[in-house]
C-alpha cells in the first residue's frame, strides 16, 4: 500500500490512500476479509478482535522516543497529541449541534524552542485539566475549558518523562531521578520530593484506590510508593531493561502489572499486597505500554523492537489471546478510551500515526463512543 505524504497541513484528519481489498483505512469498520483474520479469543466464546484499526490518524511529528508519553485520552472523549513542538487534541466524540465547544481538532498549545520539547501528557481524572511535562523541566497545566494556561510548575533539573494524577495530586518524574508531588489547591511548586530511583524516572501509576504509586525506572526497578511516605515501601528487581510501562488491575486490589524494554521483554504480575510476583511472560520483544480492561481479566500490551505489535492477554496466567499488527514502528505510545473498549496506539518517525482498535468488550450495552463515526483513516492537524 502507498503512505500518504506526511505534510503538516492535515494534522489528525483523514488523508487520501489508494485503497486495497480489506484496507485497515476503507470505511468500513471491518470488512468481510478482514472479519476472517479477526482474532478468537476463546474457543468457548463468540467474541472476536477486529484484525485491523477502525481508524488511522495522520500524525507527523510524533517522534519515536523510548522515554517519552505523547498521547493521553480524557473521560471528555478528547484525545491529546504532541506533535513534535505542538499540542493538538482530537475530539473523538462527534458534537451535537448544540455542543460547539470543541472543534474536531484544535491546536492547544505551541512551543517554539527545541529546550522546551513536549515530553509527556496527562490528562486529570476529570479531563478538565491536562499537564504538559517539558523538557526544560518545567510542567505546564491548562484548563481546557477556557483553553488556556492556568499554572506553570518548575522543580525538576531536566526533562519531565512521566506524569500520573491522583485526584488533586499530579505526580512527576524526570531523567533528574526525582518524583514531586505538586497539590493543584496549593501555590506551592511541589509538596512531596521522592528520591529513589537511580535512573530516570520512565513510568508513574498511580492505584485505582490513589493509595499506592508505582514508578519505573532506567535503573530497571519499580519502586512502589504510599501516599504521604517519602521513602518506597517495596522495591522489585525483577525486570532487565528500563521500566517504562505500568498498569493497576481494576480487577483485584493491589494487583499490578509491569512490563521491561529491549533486554528484558518480560510483563510480570505483581501482588503488591504480599510482595510477591504472581505470574510472568516473556513476550519476545520490548514492552511500551500496559493496560487493562475495565470489563474482563484481560490486559492490552503494546510492544518496540522487534515486532511492533499489540497483544491481548489473560489474566492472571498471562496466556496470549490475540496479536494485533499494523504500526510499522515501535508502538511506543496507549491510551484508553473513556469507556475503556477502544485503545488508541501511536508509533513515531517512520509510521507518525495513531491508530483506534476495538479491543475489549463493553462494561455495559451504552458505549461512550457511540456517537464516534466510523471513518476509516484522517490526519491530526
Amino acid at each position: 500500500m502507498s503512505r500518504p505524504h506526511k505534510d503538516k497541513g492535515r494534522v489528525l484528519q483523514f488523508a487520501s490512500i489508494h485503497t486495497q481489498a480489506a484496507s485497515p483505512f476503507e470505511s468500513s469498520i471491518l470488512t468481510d476479509a478482514g472479519a476472517a483474520e479477526a482474532s478468537l479469543l476463546s474457543a468457548n466464546s463468540s467474541r472476536t478482535i477486529s484484525a485491523s484499526p477502525f481508524r488511522v490518524l495522520d500524525a507527523p511529528g510524533l517522534i519515536d522516543d523510548f522515554y517519552v508519553s505523547l498521547i493521553d485520552w480524557s473521560q471528555q472523549g478528547l484525545l491529546a497529541a504532541a506533535l513534535g513542538m505542538e499540542l493538538y487534541v482530537y475530539n473523538t466524540i462527534t458534537s451535537r449541534a448544540s455542543d460547539s465547544l470543541y472543534e474536531r481538532t484544535f491546536k492547544l498549545a505551541s512551543y517554539q524552542s527545541e529546550d522546551i520539547s513536549i515530553r509527556s501528557v496527562a490528562w486529570s481524572q476529570s479531563g478538565a485539566h491536562l499537564a504538559i511535562g517539558l523538557g526544560n523541566g518545567k510542567v505546564d497545566l491548562w484548563d481546557i475549558s477556557k483553553m488556556q494556561k492556568v499554572r506553570t510548575f518548575i522543580g525538576h533539573r531536566a526533562s519531565v518523562s512521566a506524569l500520573s494524577w491522583n485526584s488533586h495530586l499530579l505526580s512527576t518524574g524526570g531523567a533528574d531521578r526525582v518524583i514531586l508531588h505538586r497539590d493543584m489547591r496549593v501555590p506551592e511548586f511541589s509538596v512531596a520530593r521522592l528520591q529513589g530511583h537511580r535512573g530516570q524516572v520512565a513510568g508513574l501509576k498511580w492505584s485505582r484506590d490513589d493509595r499506592e504509586l508505582a514508578s519505573g525506572g532506567n535503573d530497571n526497578t519499580v519502586l512502589l510508593w504510599r501516599a504521604g511516605v517519602s521513602k518506597p515501601q517495596q522495591t522489585i528487581r525483577a525486570h532487565k531493561a528500563c521500566v517504562k510501562a505500568l498498569a493497576w488491575s481494576p480487577h483485584q486490589a493491589g494487583l499490578l502489572a509491569t512490563g521491561g524494554g529491549t533486554s528484558d521483554r518480560t510483563i510480570a504480575l505483581w501482588n503488591t499486597v504480599r510482595g510477591s510476583m504472581v505470574h510472568s511472560v516473556h513476550t519476545g520483544s520490548q514492552i511500551c505500554g500496559l493496560a487493562w480492561s475495565e470489563s474482563v481479566n484481560e490486559l492490552l500490551s503494546t510492544h518496540g523492537y522487534a515486532d511492533n505489535t499489540i497483544n491481548v492477554w489473560k489474566a492472571p496466567s498471562l496466556t496470549k489471546a490475540a496479536s494485533l499488527t499494523g504500526h510499522t514502528k515501535r508502538v511506543l505510545f496507549l491510551a484508553m478510551s473513556p469507556d475503556g473498549q477502544t485503545a488508541a496506539t501511536g508509533a513515531g518517525s517512520g509510521d507518525e500515526t495513531v491508530r483506534f482498535w476495538r479491543v475489549f468488550p463493553a462494561a455495559n450495552k451504552l458505549s461512550a463512543l457511540k456517537h464516534v463515526s466510523n471513518e476509516s483513516r484522517s490526519r491530526i492537524r
